[in-house]
């Protein structure tokens, strides 16, 4: 999912919920199933007045480049999200605990800035045990978003690119870490550059990166690890050789 969609998404839901908390806050109660008050009530309509400003801030910052308003926008709502679902835990039955966390998404990225790609595929299958341990001591189902990472302009990372300092991780990284996170949990592999300006991107031979991209895609569509396992070309084995 890129962030244009993420934005959209989120600002539809938000602006959605916050008309019905400022027209209907009764039935916000009754969804709940707890008893009403007019304090309540009325505390129920100024946060749904927010949510409606909040969901129309996300909707003029949908087509928003890659600046510092658009990641403090992403990391406030991360933020909030994070709050929502901790005072869900705490106030809410097991069952309806159960049901707020029943779709956890957990982004990881690979290769981060200081790592090689046998490094960086190391960290996320790290983090992919940590997160079904997580999941078994929650009860709840997690998968996997793995973002390789690419190189957009106008960037600290670009300017390391740049410098010879850092390069995107191949494609046959990307394969190898999604088959090994995939024996671990459900994985997506994200693949689009979020409609920036990308000076560089995960990337194999010529012969090959159509094929790779390919088979990525359709893993996303099937969760079939076999047709990644199949994959072969030459410039495989010189990775291989050369790591």
């Amino acid at each position: 999912m890129t962030i244009r969609i993420f934005f959209i998404a989120s600002a539809v839901f938000i602006f959605l919920s916050g008309v019905v908390s400022v027209l209907l806050p009764q039935m916000m109660f009754d969804a709940w199933g707890t008893p009403s008050n007019e304090a309540g009530l009325i505390i129920t309509q100024l946060s749904g007045a927010l949510e409606i400003g909040l969901g129309v801030i996300l909707w003029l910052s949908r087509k928003e480049g890659a600046s510092t308003i658009r990641r403090a926008i992403v990391l406030g709502g991360f933020i909030t999200y994070s709050l929502f679902f901790i005072i869900m835990m705490i106030n809410t039955s097991t069952e309806l605990s159960a049901m707020a966390w029943g779709n956890i998404a957990v982004y990881l990225l690979l290769k981060p800035m200081g790592l090689n790609d046998d490094e960086a595929i190391a960290d996320v299958v790290a983090s992919g045990h940590y997160l079904v341990d997580l999941g078994q001591r929650l009860g709840l189902p997690i998968r996997i978003c793995l973002e390789p990472t690419f190189v957009p302009e106008g960037t600290a990372l670009h300017t390391a690119l740049s410098e010879g300092r850092y390069t995107p991780p191949s494609l046959w990284a990307v394969v190898r870490a999604t088959l090994a996170l995939a024996e671990l949990l459900p994985v997506d592999v994200g693949l689009s550059s979020e409609g920036l300006p990308t000076e560089a991107m995960p990337t194999a031979c010529h012969r090959c990166s159509g094929m790779l991209r390919a088979a990525l895609v359709r893993f996303n569509a099937t969760q079939d690890k076999e047709g990644l396992v199949r994959l072969s070309c030459s410039c495989q084995a010189h990775e291989e050789q050369s790591r």
